[in-house]
């Protein structure tokens, strides 16, 4: 019909996107319909609607207005299909069935498809196209005798007349609500649904996410690949005879095999409902990523109807899991909640059929290669920006069994307080015990990169930044899908880490340490860009594309290896660990990783995530990122803070001038004590300053009549002495120096101490943002910088009760007592002299 009227790509994308214009408007009206009239009544007045609708087609596409407004009125009547179907499974079947029953009760539009594009094309030679609607509208009609004589309402529903069961018997039901941790509830009727609390939850607005990825790709490959068959392959649709069905058919049998697995995993593995709906929905959904990929590489009639059909077969597991999780998260409003979800699905049905058919006009026509692996490229990119929303199930389900990472003692369960996936116990584990091996082969190091499509253009470069370079290559699509593309899909597409912070967000830390070291890691990064982009990018452009290797992309690769890096793999050797980098920072971690050695006849070395403390069933996983580090630098490397455990403090560093009269002789002095020029030391309120830094403070002041402590012949003691009082003069200095110091410290920041308490106390800043953060670290730091000023302002006022290197000498001497009198007064007393 569109090649006898002439219409071009983006007209006939417009044509076929008009049917989900009027699908999506009524997607959640049908769910509101079914819940408040009943399953049955709704799906009889919605295939009703939509058949007479199909009969009443016009029978040419020159007419464009008139098959868009017939298109837009079939869509109209078939948007409560689903939500009604959803009304009904959700009243009738317990969640450790719903699976299957959604699978197969869906997946029939799969067999239906198949069937069209079995017998229509022949029909349509036969008959002309304009006889195909009014034979589906007949085929409708007929459909719809057959539910009237045999559908019932559900027990209970206020437009029920049956009192008969449920199919699945109570036992049964009792038995999935065991394994599933929910009841199958059943609806109240008309009973309305709390939008609210619907819209808020972000267990809906996964479902509504993965729900608009999934079609966008399924509608892109249904509507479309008559298209693909003549442009591409340069095939009719109707010469590949029988096996243009096989992808519907195969989508019918994968989407029935998701089903039945995510009902498996919940009844004989024993997985919690959620956590084997986002197995079934993550590996269906990254397959699919990489055989739309795979679409237009495709080259005869064998290969691109494989292609389609690997394309069609992983999209259609996944529906055993978001397209069941709408009965689980909320039974009782099923329909209504499908009919939002579908809403999302239906408009990208719109988006992503339209969309294609203008990038398919925009690279020249449907016959330039370059157009389908733009479209096939949006279409896999939406599906990774659904996963992305679940990064463990990413690594979990995808990541994990391809690198043949035992996963069994671990478990996804919600964080207690913030309802984010987090990695917990499966079991009871004792200290000891090791809940995940990642054997060497899996880790991402420089050898990973060197084998990549970069790797003998990076070998050189140190290696978190080969990492680096590796990630960003990944993350542009150049790895063609695999394991490491699910690793690189799960990393947060932007880091919470200051570096990425909006300048506003940076004035909080005014006068921190932190933005200090914000600043001038930004400085290294950008030379360090601007280094690879003279000497790498730009002679091998090819390799690395000037759209993905820029500075932004660059800042996110290197944020994320700082970020998963973790001792003892963060030096020698720099590697990342998948899965074991997804545990969460606690400062009162239950986890550590260890490097397990394969022994004697071992296989290679392995990081284990070992618990330090016995960790009980579903107990959440962490472990502390930095247990030297103070909360700063743990944001600064890692992106995160345990506000739970705040760990505050300043990082004092201290530095010899080397125009100190005496440099060399007190530089010998501080490398024997082991430290140098330089020496950097933490300081947390509550705490007393250490004693190295109170001698390296000492070692600083030291001058006049003191500096006879730097003759050879007190070489072996005289950092001994300096790490406790010397003299009056020289403590006294050392107090003013440090109480200068912290003084002008605290004035540089943009709030005080009170200030920064009461903004916490009043609830003044969001728990969790960046704001927030901000005020916690700097809280921390003044707090440090104001213990450190009391102590030395209470040392100054006291100098008098100290005891000084020359008392300390006397005494070893016998020339004075514990009193600090002196000996010589009994001596001349006593008539000896």
């Amino acid at each position: 019909m569109a090649a006898g009227a002439g219409l071009d790509e983006a007209a006939k994308g417009n044509v076929l996107a008009a049917f989900y214009w009027g699908y999506g408007v009524s997607q959640i009206p049908g769910g509101w319909a079914a819940q408040l009239y009943g399953g049955r009544r709704t799906l009889a007045a919605s295939f009703a609607a939509w058949s007479l609708g199909s009969l009443l087609t016009p029978g040419s596409a020159r007419s464009v207005a008139r098959v868009v407004a017939a298109r837009v009125c079939v869509g109209l009547a078939q948007g409560a299909l689903i939500p009604s179907v959803h009304t009904v499974l959700s009243q009738w079947v317990p969640p450790h069935e719903r699976a299957r029953a959604v699978s197969l009760t869906t997946s029939g539009m799969y067999l239906g498809s198949a069937a069209a594009m079995l017998v229509l094309p022949s029909l349509s030679a036969a008959w002309g196209p304009a006889s195909l609607p009014r034979l589906v509208g007949v085929l409708g009609l007929a459909w719809l005798a057959l539910w009237l004589a045999v559908g019932r309402e559900a027990p209970g529903h206020r437009a029920s007349t049956d009192a008969t069961m449920p199919l699945t018997s109570p036992d049964a039901a009792r038995k999935g609500e065991a394994a599933g941790g929910g009841g199958a509830a059943r609806s109240g009727g008309g009973a309305l649904a709390p939008w609210r609390a619907l819209l808020a939850s972000p267990a809906v607005w996964a479902i509504v996410v993965s729900n608009f990825a999934f079609h966008y790709a399924f509608y892109l490959v249904m509507n479309w690949l008559p298209t693909y068959f003549n442009s591409v392959l340069g095939l009719e649709l109707a010469s590949v005879g029988g096996l243009k069905a096989l992808p519907y058919l195969v989508m019918f049998a994968c989407s029935n095999a998701g089903g039945w697995a995510g009902d498996a995993l919940i009844l004989r593995r024993r997985h919690t409902v959620a956590a084997a709906r986002k197995a079934i929905n993550t590996v269906g959904m990254a397959s699919a990523m990489a055989a739309l990929l795979t679409m237009p590489l495709a080259r005869g009639r064998g290969g691109g109807v494989l292609a389609t059909t690997l394309a069609m077969g992983t999209l259609g597991f996944s529906r055993g899991g978001f397209s069941v999780n709408h009965m689980d998260i909320a039974p009782r409003q099923a329909g209504m909640l499908m009919g939002i979800s579908n809403t999302a699905g239906t408009l990208a049905g719109v988006v992503g059929v339209a969309v294609t058919g203008y990038i398919l006009d925009g690279a020249g026509g449907a016959a330039e290669l370059a157009g389908w692996w733009r479209a096939h490229g949006v279409a896999a990119a939406v599906l990774g920006a659904a996963l992305a929303a679940d990064p463990l199930g990413v690594l979990v389900n995808v990541w994990a069994p391809a690198n043949k990472v035992a996963t069994d003692k671990l478990v996804v369960v919600p964080d207690v307080a913030t309802g984010a996936p987090v990695l917990a116990a499966a079991a009871d584990a004792p200290a000891g015990a090791a809940l995940l091996s990642v054997p060497e082969a899996a880790w991402l190091g420089a050898p990973a990169a060197q084998r990549s499509a970069i790797g003998g253009l990076v070998s050189d470069l140190e290696p978190w930044l080969q990492l680096a370079l590796l990630l960003l290559s990944e993350r542009g699509g150049a790895g063609g899908g695999g394991p490491l593309a699910a690793y690189v899909s799960s990393l947060p597409s932007a880091p919470n880490s200051p570096l990425f912070w909006s300048d506003d967000e940076l004035a909080l830390l005014q006068g921190s340490q932190l933005l200090e070291s914000v600043l001038g890691y930004r400085q290294f990064f950008r030379e360090q860009f601007a280094a690879l982009e003279a000497s790498l990018f730009e002679p091998h452009r090819a390799a690395f594309p000037a759209d993905r290797f820029t500075y932004a992309g660059f800042a996110w690769a290197v944020a994320s290896v700082r970020s998963k890096l973790h001792a003892p793999l963060d030096a020698d050797p720099v590697a990342l660990v998948p899965l074991a980098d997804a545990v969460l920072h606690s400062r009162a971690g239950n986890v550590a990783w260890r490097l397990k050695s394969g022994g004697l006849f071992g296989g290679g070395r392995s990081l284990a995530l070992e618990a330090t403390r016995p960790v009980r069933k579903g107990e959440a996983l962490g472990m502390d990122y930095g247990p030297d580090k103070l909360d700063g630098a743990v944001l600064l490397d890692h992106a995160v803070m345990d506000a739970a455990a705040p760990k505050g403090g300043y990082s004092l560093t201290l530095t010899l001038p080397d125009s100190d009269r005496y440099y060399d002789d007190k530089l010998a002095i501080l490398e024997r004590a082991g430290l140098g020029a330089s020496a950097a030391f933490t300081l947390v309120r509550g705490t007393e300053p250490p004693a190295e830094m109170m001698g390296f403070l000492r070692l600083m002041q030291l001058g006049g009549t003191d500096c006879f402590l730097l003759e050879s012949i007190f070489e072996a003691e005289v950092w001994d002495f300096m790490c406790l009082p010397v003299s009056a003069p020289n403590e006294a200095a050392v107090c003013a120096a440090m109480m200068d110091g912290a003084r002008e410290a605290l004035a540089g920041y943009v709030s005080t101490i009170e200030e920064d308490l009461a903004l916490l106390r009043d609830g003044a800043v969001a728990p969790g943002s960046r704001e927030e953060t901000a005020v916690k670290v700097r809280l921390g730091e003044k707090e440090a910088l104001d213990g450190l000023l009391a102590f030395f302002e209470g040392r100054a006022s006291d100098l008098g009760a100290l005891e000084f290197y020359a008392e300390r000498r006397l005494k070893r001497l016998g020339l004075m007592d514990e009193e600090n009198r002196s000996t010589y007064d009994a001596f001349f007393r006593d008539g000896i002299a």
